[in-house]
């Protein structure tokens, strides 16, 4: 009887984990960390210019959003430049992956990271002002995250400021097409 209990409790934290995550608690991300661009954009250039950048240097990629990078099976190299002081160097944007609940009378918004905020304090306000933040993770700090283990922090930055960015896909490498 005990060993059913404890199954059943087993089975509904996993259930519930799959929950907030939105996808099997068995699969990775479907789509692959690319890389981190090697310049840094300041966020409130507009979304394009981060999907540009994204593109230039890892062809057929995009922007991640944090619950890929929560669900990547993949890290690949961070840069990390000699001598590297700014926190910019080690921390890249990402698009949040936000969930709107309720509290009482009042609508929050939670990403999958745990940071809590609006959408205007995850987005810099649409991409577009200096003076919000906008979601990154970093590696700061920590000269031996240039190598794998990934270890992640993610935290809000001013729109205005520099940082490199995380680009993810294509699904699987070589297939990307682009549209007719």
């Amino acid at each position: 009887m005990k060993q059913r209990l404890n199954m059943t409790l087993i089975l509904l934290m996993a259930m519930a984990w799959q929950n907030v995550m939105g996808q099997s608690c068995n699969s990775g991300s479907s789509v692959p960390i690319a890389g981190f661009t090697a310049e840094k954009y300041k966020a409130n250039e507009g979304l394009l210019t981060l999907t540009q950048a994204c593109q230039t240097e890892f062809p057929g990629t995009r922007v991640c959003t944090s619950k890929e990078i929560i669900m990547a099976y993949s890290i690949p190299e961070r840069p990390v430049p000699t001598g590297a002081t700014q926190t910019a160097d080690k921390r890249a944007w990402v698009l949040p992956s936000p969930k709107q609940t309720q509290k009482g009378s009042a609508t929050l918004w939670v990403d999958a990271t745990g940071i809590n905020g609006t959408p205007e304090n995850f987005t810099c306000d649409a991409w577009s002002s200096s003076s919000r933040t906008g979601l990154t993770v970093s590696w700061e700090n920590r000269e031996q995250f240039s190598i794998k283990p990934f270890y992640g922090k993610f935290s809000l930055l001013s729109c205005g400021q520099e940082a490199r960015i995380a680009c993810c896909g294509p699904e699987k490498a070589g297939e990307y097409k682009p549209p007719n």
